[in-house]
């Protein structure tokens, strides 16, 4: 904040402002903080130095379009599609299920026609990712073996959104 004490609020950019507007808010409230994309407009340094102090915090609310922010930060995640809720629990629950996200390397309608091979169900083409479900982590794993994907991970929100 040194480097914002002597100038106007006019005078600072978005990120700079978002951040006086944060640290103006968890200063004068002990309960309860909430706010609307809390990340938006911040660079790395300042993103991960604010995400330690809301970890270290009790009472915080915040809104956000991304996903990994919800999933890495929330310990309760209420999941709106369309303006209604489609989920609402704890992070846990919310990556209890065998749904996983994988990221191709290759055509994707090629791991897809893999997935299926090995018979995977409910494959979900969704651009960067594909959601798999009820495939075995061991497959996942020859998948990965032959070059046709990057990596996978247990999906969270996404694997909610494609049920809704």
């Amino acid at each position: 904040m040194d480097e914002f004490y002597n100038r106007a609020l006019s005078d600072l950019s978005s990120g700079q402002a978002q951040l006086v507007g944060i640290w103006v808010s968890l200063a004068c409230w002990d309960e309860i903080a909430i706010f609307d994309e809390l990340f938006a407009h911040l660079d790395f340094n300042r993103v991960k130095a604010l995400v330690e102090i809301i970890r270290s915090r009790k009472g915080v609310i915040f809104t956000t379009h991304t996903i990994e922010e919800a999933e890495a930060l929330a310990d309760h995640i209420v999941i709106l599609n369309r303006g209604m809720v489609a989920w609402s629990g704890s992070r846990d629950a919310l990556f209890s299920s065998n749904v996983f996200e994988l990221y191709p390397i290759e055509d994707r309608e090629r791991v897809v026609a893999i997935l299926t091979k090995y018979g995977c169900s409910k494959v979900v083409d969704m651009g960067l990712t594909i959601i798999v479900k009820e495939c075995d982590e061991e497959i996942l794993m020859r998948v990965l073996k032959e070059g046709a994907i990057s990596g996978f991970r247990k999906a969270g929100v996404r694997a909610v959104l494609i049920e809704s």
